[in-house]
């Protein structure tokens, strides 16, 4: 009944949502689904910390969901839903080539709009995710910031709607790039900055820049990035001021992380960890995350699985 009332609720705020011009078909289920997970968090039980006590519906990490898979493990569409199964926000990714899941672009859209926010991907040669244009950085993952370009023949700089860009990039050892650029923004900040990029998996290993507004200096910071040998996320460290960040993860064997560290110098007497402990279905998949917060126990994350097995 539950997954009854869930779906009619998604299809009546679709109706509502295609009466502002939206096109719905694409939040619907894709052709291409493998897998369909549902995401559900709670807040422990104040008696027992192992059970599940209230619905926790803002949970940053592990919040309600449905997520759809193609066979490839690629995400297809997610719909993000308040405890009550009212969804409050779509994304529908794209493809240009199935088989390598080599990502295009991402569609959101929360119902009330006029039309839904697109993302645009960058690739290097070799596929990897080298751009968005958003900054997105994940314990598995890290995208550069970048802005939608057009090119402008007339000109050596390409332009978009908020600001121009001039990129110089200079080979180094280790199959790495060194990118330097300057940026004219349309508010008359210029950002000065090099980034140094790791070409064979397209990640950022170091990232430094200047904000400079009316000839004073705005802000200044600097970025440097480590990862595990499969590519996540081990350690960042963030400078700017005389303050400095750390953040470090620890992975299990199933690559999700079960250990996040913060803390800065100088101390501000407020270091925080966060641990995560999985338990996994006969298909390797996770179904349930208990988390702790500085040890004490935040959240119980259940999730339920639907493989369609293609003929």
């Amino acid at each position: 009944m539950k997954l009854i009332k869930i779906t009619l609720l998604i299809a009546a705020a679709a109706l509502v949502a295609g009466c502002s011009g939206v096109n719905m078909n694409q939040f619907k289920q894709p052709k291409q689904t493998a897998k369909v997970v549902a995401t559900t968090s709670f807040r422990p039980d104040a008696a027992n910390p192992a059970e599940c006590g209230e619905p926790y519906d803002n949970n940053d990490l592990y919040p309600n969901v449905t997520e759809y898979f193609d066979s490839y493990g690629n995400p297809l569409l997610k719909i993000w839903s308040h405890p009550d199964g009212t969804p409050f926000i779509y994304a529908r990714f794209y493809y240009s080539n199935y088989a390598y899941g080599q990502l295009e672009k991402v569609v959101k859209y929360q119902p009330g709009q006029k039309k839904p926010q697109v993302a645009q991907f960058t690739r290097s040669e070799s596929g990897a995710v080298t751009g968005i244009s958003e900054t997105i950085i994940l314990p598995d993952q890290v995208f550069e910031k970048k802005e939608v370009v057009k090119e402008t023949p007339a000109k050596e700089t390409t332009t978009t709607e908020t600001k121009t860009t001039v990129t110089e990039k200079k080979p180094l050892d280790g199959d790495k790039v060194q990118i330097s650029y300057e940026t004219e923004r349309k508010d008359q900040v210029r950002e000065v900055g090099t980034k140094v990029v790791d070409q064979k998996t397209g990640t950022v290993t170091m990232h430094s820049e200047t904000q400079i507004d009316k000839g004073q200096m705005r802000r200044e910071f600097g970025k440097k990035y480590e990862y595990t040998p499969d590519g996540k996320v081990a350690r960042i460290v963030s400078t700017e001021r005389d303050l400095t960040r750390y953040y470090s993860w620890e992975y299990d064997d199933h690559g999700n992380w079960t250990l996040y560290s913060y803390y800065t110098e100088p101390d501000d007497g407020k270091p925080y960890t966060q641990a995560k402990q999985y338990t996994y279905n006969e298909r390797g998949d996770w179904t349930r995350c208990d988390t702790q917060v500085n040890g004490t126990p935040e959240a119980i994350v259940l999730r339920t699985f639907e493989y369609i097995d293609k003929q």
